[in-house]
């Protein structure tokens, strides 16, 4: 039996927790994070589609131009009522 097949059938299991983990974390940076940053991107150009007001994405937050201060969308719709 050569080390590896020892390793393979006696070491293994040892490494699956820490496998997991990686795989999981992994699937989080390569997969959740790009779909959440397009959606914000998404959402902030649909919003300066809709009101033609110059918006601009940072860090994933999406900023509102408005008398030249740029306010977050929440900030703006107080600012606007």
């Amino acid at each position: 039996m050569s080390n590896f097949e020892y390793w393979l059938r006696y070491k293994a299991g040892e490494h699956i927790p820490a496998a997991i983990l990686v795989l999981g974390l992994l699937f989080i940076i390569f997969g959740i994070y790009p779909l959440m940053v397009y959606s914000n991107t998404y959402e902030c150009k649909q919003y300066q589609e809709v009101t033609g007001r110059e918006t601009k994405m940072v860090s994933m937050n999406c900023y509102i131009k408005y008398n030249g201060e740029w306010y977050r969308p929440n900030e703006f719709k107080v600012i606007v009522k």
